[in-house]
């Protein structure tokens, strides 16, 4: 596991100096994209229990479910702005909590392709723990459980996150989201794969529980 702490990278010559500047705006963006759709997660005690993934514009949130233990949540947005989450449906079995804000128009995560996952591929995560705030984490797939329709089911990665750090997105080198990093087990850090998060919210909206509305950005 790599990780991009807030500082430039030296450099030892001007070629190398060009490089890292460039490595850097890179960084840099990946980092405020993915920050720019998660939110903070808060429990009454303002204790931080985690981050959740801003799913659509009309303020609906995914995360863990561990971490939302709380009926109502405090939300830090990007932007700064606090507001109350009220959790709308949770399903311990899967992990998987929804949360809605009162707030529209939010930025939302674009989605990668979990099926194209393998064994070495490249993932990425920032963390949001106060000792680590906003480093960007880079690591590789370990392992991708999948079912008996090839489908992926949970994925592992050699990167080792907080425990406040659940519920943060598992991006690619673009920055599109893969999954939902859950817990860590045995060093390694687990993911829900978004093929599971999509059909959590298509229940949700065919029980009713919250409106049907346009899902993750393509």
């Amino acid at each position: 596991m790599t990780h991009f702490g807030a500082e430039s990278m030296s450099a030892g010559n001007a070629g190398t100096s060009g490089l890292s500047s460039v490595v850097d705006r890179e960084r840099t963006g990946l980092t405020t994209l993915v920050r720019s759709y998660t939110a903070e997660l808060r429990g009454r005690s303002r204790r931080t229990l985690g981050t959740g993934i801003v799913w659509r514009h009309d303020g609906l949130i995914v995360t863990t479910a561990h971490a939302t233990r709380d009926s109502r949540l405090l939300v830090t947005l990007y932007d700064k702005r606090v507001t109350e989450g009220r959790v709308v449906a949770r399903d311990r079995l899967s992990d998987l909590t929804l949360v809605m804000v009162p707030a529209r128009g939010l930025l939302i995560a674009p989605t990668g392709d979990p099926w194209a996952l393998r064994t070495g591929s490249t993932v990425l995560a920032v963390e949001h723990a106060r000792d680590t705030a906003c480093r960007l984490s880079l690591g590789l797939v370990h392992t991708v459980t999948r079912d008996r329709d090839n489908d992926p089911v949970w994925l592992a990665s050699d990167m080792r996150l907080s425990l406040r750090d659940m519920g943060t997105p598992l991006v690619d080198t673009s920055g599109r989201v893969l999954g939902v990093n859950a817990a860590t087990v045995n060093g390694l850090t687990t993911a829900i794969p978004m093929n599971v998060v999509v059909e959590f919210v298509r229940e949700a909206e065919d029980q009713g529980i919250i409106p049907k509305r346009e899902s993750l950005a393509a």
